[in-house]
């Protein structure tokens, strides 16, 4: 029933654009399209009138489970010039009917159509210049990043690149490219074009891409991405490019991080943003084939540097530390110093100056890396928490940590019921 009546609203949609194409006037020979970008006209009215109709029995086909044909797919994709876009994400808004009908086709049990996989890539080649950004966006993310892995997808991305001025559709296009500019260089300077593009958001999909695993082979993207962090005039895009800098793991970015990660901070709004990088090139979820040792180092002589404070070093990196203890991490840092960082996480814990929340995270990741047993942390808590006891003289954020100790000791406590 539910399915029934989903089908039900997108076919009275459709059957509102059908009422619309008759309706519309003819606009005036000197009119602006919308959109910019594509090469070949509008479709004529007559034409949009018959794929409407076609995209309206295309659904009461898949109510009734019926077949849909090849020009049955291609209304439904032509649909999508209805529908808004995401300016700053760069995709179209999930709760546009015309999408719905279009997605729900993908999945539609259809014996009418060979081979689908062939049909929908031709149906994107053949509208990758249509007026409507809507369908120019939806076919190149029907074509995904295997296809501009070829010779041919390059050409054909990059010159449509040149001409397309619709910033959704250029998102799509360096996201596309993004998987590829490691092994090939038309798609790594199609991305560093696009990183000197007037659009934020753009530049911030190619800094995204620059600053990714992808790019560790391209020649000159590291260089690019430095260049963006230090001088781009939008301090957003700066900031999510900082972080990234840790995917790299790459030396050559060290001499920035170790400027915006001094105290006092040279520039604040990068503060926290660079020290993520910083910690990221070393200890992080995903496993790096070459932790930086350097970046290591840099870490632990901010780490130890005095007086601390609030904002010094910065708190948001204390959660990635429990990456230091795992194994795939200590099998490629033979430099890791496991007892010294050890040390100086219980030093951090244990800095009534430094930042509670700080503080809070890198108890979090001592005892899950470590794996503390309850014994230990019983210990560590008689020695350096008062065993855990609060009176009225007890500080209020050091009461925090006295409860957060508990807490923790609750779940260690659990875990070692559960591996009995």
């Amino acid at each position: 029933m539910k399915q029934t009546a989903k089908m039900a609203a997108i076919l009275s949609v459709l059957m509102l654009t059908t009422m619309g194409c008759k309706e519309r006037a003819e606009p005036p020979a000197d009119a602006t399209p919308a959109t910019t970008g594509a090469k070949n006209t509008a479709a004529s009215l007559p034409e949009a009138q018959g794929t409407a109709a076609l995209a309206q029995e295309a659904v009461q086909n898949m109510a009734s489970s019926k077949p849909l044909e090849q020009q049955h797919y291609e209304a439904l994709l032509l649909q999508l010039e209805s529908c808004p876009i995401d300016p700053k994400l760069g995709y179209i808004k999930m709760e546009c009917e015309a999408l719905q009908a279009l997605t729900r086709s993908r999945t539609y049990m259809n014996r009418r159509v060979a081979n689908m996989g062939t049909m929908w890539e031709a149906l994107a080649h053949k509208h990758m210049a249509h007026p409507s950004e809507g369908v120019r966006l939806h076919a190149l993310q029907l074509l995904g990043p295997k296809f501009v892995e070829t010779p041919r997808g390059q050409k054909l991305l990059v010159e449509a690149g040149e001409q397309e001025e619709s910033v959704p559709v250029l998102l799509s296009m360096v996201r596309l490219a993004r998987n590829g500019i490691g092994e090939h260089a038309a798609l790594a300077k199609f991305v560093m074009d696009q990183s000197r593009s007037e659009h934020v958001p753009v530049r911030r999909e190619a800094l995204i891409a620059l600053t990714s695993s992808w790019a560790i082979k391209a020649e000159g993207t590291m260089e690019r991405a430095l260049e963006m962090i230090a001088s781009d005039p939008d301090v957003e895009l700066r900031q999510i490019g900082c972080v990234n800098l840790g995917a790299r793991a790459d030396d050559r970015a060290l001499p920035l991080l170790e400027q915006m990660t001094a105290w006092p901070a040279a520039q604040p709004e990068l503060y926290d943003s660079c020290w993520r990088g910083l910690v990221g090139m070393w200890a992080t979820s995903v496993n790096l084939k070459r932790p930086s040792k350097a970046a290591y180092e840099l870490t632990v002589a901010r780490l130890k540097q005095q007086p601390r404070g609030e904002k010094n070093p910065s708190w948001q990196v204390a959660g990635q530390f429990r990456h230091a203890w795992s194994e795939a991490f200590r099998e490629r840092a033979t430099w890791f110093d496991e007892p010294a960082f050890g040390a100086l996480m219980v030093e951090l814990i244990t800095d009534e100056q430094w930042n509670w929340l700080g503080r809070r995270s890198a108890l979090g990741s001592y005892v899950e890396g470590t794996r503390m047993s309850s014994a230990q942390l019983e210990a560590f808590r008689k020695k350096h928490f008062n065993d855990g006891l609060i009176t009225e003289q007890t500080p209020e954020k050091q009461a925090f940590m006295i409860r957060q100790l508990a807490e923790q000791l609750e779940r260690v406590k659990a875990r070692e019921a559960q591996s009995r």
